[in-house]
C-alpha cells in the first residue's frame, strides 16, 4: 500500500511540476516605455487639450512610462525605449522630420520594436509622405469624412469594428486595418494613423473610437498577455513527460 501511495505521490508531483512550468510560460509582459515626439501645437497630439482621453489611455497602458522629446535626433536615446510615438508635425513645413530623424526612426523599427506615426489629410501631404516613406509607402490623398469598417482581424480592431473619421488621409499599400485605408500596419510593428480626429475627445464616444484608442495604446505598450502557441505548450509538456519516463526507465535498469 505504501508503495502505491508513493508512486501516486510521485505522479501527482510530476503533474504539478509540469503545470507549474506551463503556467510560468504564460505571463503578462511588463509595461513598456514609450518615447513621444512632441506634436504640433495647432493639432491633436499626446498631451494636448483635444487628446485628454488618448493621453490618459496611453499613460495607463504604459504605467506612466511616457517621455516626450522635441525631436528624435538622438539615436542612442531613442534606442533606450521600447516603442516610439511620432505625433503630427505642422502642415506648413514638409521637411519637419530631419533626415537624421527619419533614419533613426527607420533604424528603430528595424529592431522589431513598435512605432506609431500620426498623419492627416492632404494639407499635411509633405508630412504624410515623410512618415509613410519610412515604411516604403506614399500618401494616397484625402479620404474625406465618414465611418471606416475593420478589414482585418487584429488586436487593434478587436471590439472596434467601426471608427468615425474626419478629414483623414489615405495610405498606399500596407495592411489596411480599416477601409478606407486610414489605419495601416506595416511589417507587424509599425502603425500609421492618418487622422488625428479619430482620437480626439469630441470623437471618443462616436462609433468604436474609444475602444480603438485603447487598442492602439495597448498595442504600442505591449500591455496584453503573452501566451505561447499551443504547439509550444504541447512540446514542452511532452518533453517533460518524456524526461520523467526516462528517469523511471533508468531506475529499473
Amino acid at each position: 500500500i505504501m508503495k502505491r501511495i508513493g508512486r501516486s505521490f510521485k505522479r501527482l508531483l510530476a503533474g504539478g511540476l509540469i503545470l507549474a512550468i506551463l503556467m510560468g510560460v504564460i505571463e503578462k509582459t511588463e509595461a513598456t516605455s514609450v518615447l513621444v515626439r512632441q506634436g504640433d501645437a495647432s493639432a491633436n497630439f499626446y498631451g494636448s487639450t483635444g487628446w485628454t482621453n488618448m493621453t490618459a489611455t496611453l499613460d495607463a497602458a504604459t504605467g506612466n512610462q511616457v517621455t516626450v522629446v522635441s525631436d528624435f535626433g538622438n539615436l542612442a536615446q531613442i534606442l533606450t525605449f521600447d516603442a516610439l510615438w511620432v505625433d503630427i508635425g505642422p502642415p506648413s513645413t514638409p521637411n519637419d522630420l530631419t533626415a537624421t530623424e527619419i533614419n533613426n526612426i527607420s533604424d528603430f523599427i528595424a529592431t522589431g520594436r513598435k512605432a506609431v506615426m500620426i498623419g492627416e489629410r492632404a494639407n499635411w501631404a509633405g508630412w504624410n509622405n515623410q512618415i509613410l516613406g519610412i515604411v516604403g509607402s506614399t500618401f494616397g490623398g484625402d479620404a474625406g469624412t465618414g465611418v471606416a469598417s475593420s478589414q482585418a482581424v487584429h488586436e487593434i480592431t478587436n471590439l472596434a469594428p467601426t471608427i468615425q473619421f474626419s478629414n483623414a488621409g489615405l495610405a498606399t499599400g500596407g495592411t489596411a486595418l480599416y477601409g478606407p485605408n486610414i489605419v495601416t500596419l506595416w511589417n507587424a510593428n509599425a502603425l500609421t494613423i492618418l487622422d488625428t480626429n479619430i482620437l480626439n475627445d469630441s470623437f471618443w464616444s462616436q462609433q468604436d473610437n474609444a475602444q480603438f484608442g485603447i487598442n492602439v495604446a495597448n498595442w504600442a505598450a505591449d500591455s496584453t498577455a503573452t501566451v505561447p502557441e499551443p504547439s509550444t505548450l504541447l512540446l514542452l509538456g511532452t518533453g517533460l513527460v518524456g524526461l520523467i519516463g526516462y528517469g523511471r526507465r533508468k531506475r529499473r535498469a
